[in-house]
């Protein structure tokens, strides 16, 4: 296949669901594209990483250890017989059923929800597969929280958020979104301004309350070998922000005459408020801004479900629709392009390393 036509086709499917924003046959291509660069990726950045990660999962891992959880789906499909690709396939299958069943069960315009998440952040998704994995989880427990905070369904969100940290220890961070209804708005904006507030106490001891999570090369490589410049973290800082501001605003000006149908909005924008928390982690890496951008796919379905209906709709909502478009696609020109390694190493292999497409 032509080196330029995958970018091509990519392109115009983002293009068609900004156009056409309800179709469920553009969604369903859209879908079906995604499942294609993902299910069949067979190389790129940390492709290594987790295939040396599921030879290893032949050792063994106690209940307790990081990632046991990944470790033993990796052993489970080893013993099958299988190599990495097709544990990579059939796992890539299950999480895009998955996150395409959320989007259609709770947005009214799921082709603009993936148009979004193909801007970003479908290629961090398929570098990043044991976060993908966890984030498939993490869904599910959204899934039956969103729309119900009755106790059974607080169990379950915290059950599946647990199945989710049992695959990576990021999302351990995910546990008190479960309590965020019973939070006054004013607890949580004195929370997060209180964590913000003592965070030149916080950053220099970071290092050693990340020894919790993290093993020695991942301390050595997020806090002091990946440092990045401080201009780097105020452009970070700054697009996580805004991003927060516009969603905000977005669902300020919406005009939906069915309010907390499909989501709730209110939840909505705490969650988002809740995670300016980790913006003094983006000091020493932008790979912290993954925990954040872990809600994006939430972030969007809410925003399809404020873009009017029966022709009525907010022009202020419409501008800063817009807006959110043009700040995430600044935020992939500073993932993958501006900053890091940059595109030529992590987004031109995953097209080149694909065995649909080559």
């Amino acid at each position: 296949m032509n080196d330029s036509i995958p970018y091509v086709i990519t392109a115009i499917s983002v293009i068609c669901g900004f156009l056409n924003s309800k179709s469920k046959i553009i969604s369903t291509l859209q879908i079906f594209w995604i499942w294609i660069l993902m299910a069949f990726n067979s190389g790129g950045m940390d492709w290594s990483v987790h295939y040396w990660l599921f030879e290893d999962s032949a050792l063994g891992t106690g209940l307790l250890s990081p990632g046991w959880g990944y470790s033993n789906i990796c052993n489970f499909c080893l013993k099958l017989g299988m190599e990495f690709y097709d544990m990579n396939f059939i796992v890539s299958t299950v999480i895009l059923f998955v996150l395409f069943y959320f989007i259609m069960k709770l947005s009214e315009k799921p082709a603009f929800v993936l148009s979004m998440f193909t801007i970003f952040p479908l290629a961090d998704s398929i570098i990043q597969k044991r976060n993908l994995l966890g984030m498939m989880f993490l869904y599910i427990a959204f899934m039956v929280l969103i729309r119900r905070q009755e106790k059974k369904n607080k169990l379950l969100y915290l059950f599946f958020c647990l199945l989710a940290f049992s695959v990576h220890s990021i999302y351990i961070i995910y546990l008190p979104i479960v309590f965020l209804d019973k939070l006054s708005w004013n607890k949580i904006k004195w929370f997060v301004a209180s964590v913000l507030g003592c965070s030149v106490i916080i950053v220099p001891v970071l290092p050693r309350l990340a020894r919790i999570f993290m093993n020695n090369d991942k301390l050595l490589a997020y806090f002091i070998n990946w440092k990045i410049p401080l201009y780097q973290s105020v452009c970070w800082w700054g697009l996580h922000i805004s991003f927060c501001i516009l969603i905000y605003l977005i669902i300020k000006y919406r005009l939906q005459p069915h309010d907390g149908l499909l989501v709730n909005y209110d939840f909505v924008l705490k969650i988002n408020v809740f995670f300016l928390i980790v913006l003094p982690l983006y000091y020493y890496e932008p790979t912290f801004f993954r925990i954040y951008r872990n809600i994006f796919l939430l972030d969007y379905v809410a925003v399809s479900n404020c873009m009017g209906i029966n022709g009525r709709f907010s022009k202020k909502c419409y501008f800063c629709i817009v807006l959110l478009i043009i700040l995430v696609l600044l935020i992939f020109l500073s993932q993958f392009v501006w900053f890091g390694v940059g595109f030529d190493v992590l987004v031109k292999p995953l097209f080149d390393n694909n065995k649909f497409l080559n």
